[in-house]
């Protein structure tokens, strides 16, 4: 396996690190003519965006702010559902008042239905006053919300068997049923995964008893086989996490224990990519720094990069994937940019952060010719990661193996045009015509 980690970009400001409460349009220019427009800033009312944006089927954006609305102003509001055009208007469309829900930190998802799902931390239909007289903001809850901004409180959790303060956002799964975790309580005590239908019945899944994992903060991710995927944060043999897959129907498997050498502590959603899942680490590896790693659905794991500060440090949110397979994630401290106040406090504490890129595999995006032994030209049918390069000198062809599966390529000589086809099994390529 070819294995390349970058550096992107360190982020610095002469103040420090820069606190905002969202910018989501004065224009910034960035290096290689990118530009950054800020769509709309959050001033007073919604505030602290954590979920990020979803797109709608309409063209616009919807998320949600932890804090802010017209309900509890005086503690700073309980949080909202917005939708943002392209061009800079939001509108708020829900605001949480507790009993049906408080603090979404997730991000929304939209149901094949239209309607956009998504969980609030705590709140909901079990929210009861402690012994001080001061309330308690219940155990969390299940939503869905309409693009005019209808809100429907599904389900709220009751911090037994069922589990407690959901973190993550929910998918869709090929059943069209919804699926997401609980950080804490559930039978095992250390949080959950369930199951939710459209029309708000739960079923709990799966609960985590520490020694197979303890506190869910990701979401999950649906193998092609249709199992679920994802990971705790704590936890498991090695106390310091795991990956683990969980049935439709409810069978829990610890596919890895992350021991602190091999990582330790993640906190993002897996993405999947060439049959395996990739992730991050907020902690562990060689310097303690934080892992990207990758996991085969039968649990072997391998570290493809230990963070050392200077590549970055401590990436809590997960990764994205790109066409050619390509890996990009964030890490919130380390980089080239040192903060020597923070050093005077705490001298593990070493830069901004950073936005990185790890390539698993040979890019065959920029490839659009290669030449044969023999010179002839090769035209590439479609792009993707090159895993090994073959040659049959009788032949005189090439076999690609993709990330994506075994690429065909045509092979065009003065004899004939043929295609470089793989058989049912991804056997070498044989030649037709």
């Amino acid at each position: 396996m070819a294995l390349a980690h970058k550096s992107i970009m360190n982020a610095k400001t002469p103040w420090g690190r820069l606190y905002v409460w969202f910018c989501l349009l004065a224009t910034i220019p960035l290096a290689h003519g990118a530009t950054l427009q800020a769509t709309y800033s959050f001033q007073a009312g919604p505030t602290y965006p954590y979920g990020g944006l979803v797109q709608g089927s309409d063209g616009n954006f919807y998320g949600t702010t932890v804090n802010g609305g017209t309900y509890g102003s005086s503690l700073g509001g309980y949080g909202t559902v917005f939708k943002l055009t392209t061009d800079g208007i939001i509108t708020s469309l829900v605001s949480f008042a507790i009993t049906n829900g408080v603090s979404p930190y997730s991000r929304l998802v939209q149901g094949r239905d239209g309607y956009l799902y998504g969980t609030t931390s705590n709140g909901g239909a079990n929210c009861r006053l402690n012994g001080f007289q001061n309330l308690q903001y219940g155990y969390g809850t299940i939503f869905r919300v309409s693009t005019d901004g209808v809100l429907t409180s599904l389900y709220s959790f009751t911090g037994g068997n069922d589990g407690a303060s959901p973190q993550a956002g929910l998918i869709q799964g090929s059943d069209g049923n919804f699926y997401g975790t609980t950080v804490s309580r559930g039978s095992g005590g250390y949080g959950t995964v369930f199951m939710v239908t459209t029309n708000g019945t739960l079923t709990t899944l799966a609960s985590f008893a520490n020694t197979d994992g303890a506190n869910p903060y990701a979401g999950l991710v649906q193998g092609s086989e249709g199992n679920l995927y994802g990971t705790t944060a704590n936890g498991g043999s090695g106390g310091y996490g795991t990956v683990f897959m969980v049935t439709t129907n409810g069978t829990l498997t610890t596919l890895a224990a992350f021991t602190g050498t091999n990582g330790a502590n993640p906190y993002g959603e897996l993405v999947r990519g060439d049959g395996n899942f990739y992730g991050t680490t907020v902690n562990g590896g060689d310097s303690g720094n934080g892992t990207v790693f990758q996991v085969t659905p039968n649990g072997t794991l391998t570290t493809l990069v230990s963070f050392d500060t200077t590549n970055g440090a401590n990436p809590y949110s997960g990764l994205v994937q790109d066409s050619g397979g390509n890996l990009f994630g964030t890490t919130v401290t380390g980089g080239a940019y040192t903060n020597q106040y923070q050093l005077t406090i705490n001298p593990w504490l070493n830069g901004y952060g950073t936005v990185f890129q790890v390539t698993t595999n040979i890019r065959l995006d920029g490839l659009l010719r290669h030449e044969s032994q023999r010179g002839q030209s090769l035209r590439r049918i479609g792009s993707g990661q090159r895993r090994e390069l073959l040659w049959d000198d009788h032949e005189w062809w090439h076999e690609w193996r993709l990330r994506n599966g075994v690429q065909a390529y045509e092979r065009r000589d003065t004899r004939l045009n043929s295609f470089l086809c793989p058989d049912e099994r991804g056997k070498p390529i044989r030649r037709v015509g």
